[in-house]
């Protein structure tokens, strides 16, 4: 299962993107659904106060 390599932003600062592991270079909106499915390792989707989802790393130990 792929995970996230590296993040991408536009000028503003604002991830935009990401590369997975293998190679794949995927929107926001790709990652958010992909992660729901269960098909990206290594994080989950939270919700935050105002109720925007956001990526949250999975704590390994």
């Amino acid at each position: 299962m792929p995970r996230i390599a590296d993040i991408m932003r536009n000028e503003e600062g604002q991830v935009v993107g990401a590369v997975l592991d293998d190679g794949r270079v995927v929107s926001m909106d790709e990652v958010m659904a992909e992660v729901k499915k269960g098909n990206i390792a290594g994080v989950t989707v939270d919700v935050d106060r105002q109720g925007r989802e956001y990526l949250r790393a999975d704590v390994e130990m």
